[in-house]
């Protein structure tokens, strides 16, 4: 875990870069989800589109 610049007088890190990079993996996961049920859907439609299926 990186330490942000900014830091408590506990010397506890701030967490807003911790929120930050929450929120970064969650959005990654979700393109990757999203992208990996696209490329289906959009080979089928070209599939259809070319006449291969019916």
């Amino acid at each position: 875990m990186k330490v942000p610049w900014r830091t408590f007088a506990a010397g506890r890190p701030c967490y807003a870069e911790e929120v930050k990079e929450f929120f970064n993996d969650w959005w990654r996961l979700l393109k990757l989800i999203v992208l990996s049920l696209a490329v289906p859907v959009v080979l089928y439609l070209l599939l259809l589109w070319v006449g291969i299926l019916k």
